[in-house]
């Protein structure tokens, strides 16, 4: 299942799970960027599937970003292996401008 870790403390943290960078890391990873990723592209063949799809439709830029909060909270953690572990690190093509263009 997707997502299916994510709790109330995810979604609405209070001022202390704010500072709780456990539950950042599990917001931003690559399971909840599939999530984004699988329920965009599923073939909807129910009125409650056409309604879940309406809901993510438009969330590409999220899931990148998610993905790149992923990949930054993977540097710190050198024993796990990532194929764009450093990726972040590289200038984004256009510039700043450009990076910032494909988050808003």
């Amino acid at each position: 299942m997707l997502c299916c870790k994510l709790t109330d403390a995810h979604i609405n943290p209070n001022n202390f799970q704010k500072m709780n960078v456990r539950l950042a890391a599990q917001l931003f990873s690559k399971r909840n960027a599939l999530g984004f990723y699988v329920y965009r592209q599923m073939q909807a063949k129910t009125e409650n599937e056409k309604r879940l799809k309406r809901q993510f439709a438009g969330t590409e830029s999220i899931e990148k970003l998610t993905n790149l909060l992923n990949d930054t909270f993977d540097v710190q953690y050198p024993a796990q292996k990532s194929e764009h572990r450093f990726n972040f690190l590289k200038p984004p093509i256009g510039g700043v401008k450009g990076f910032l263009f494909v988050f808003l």
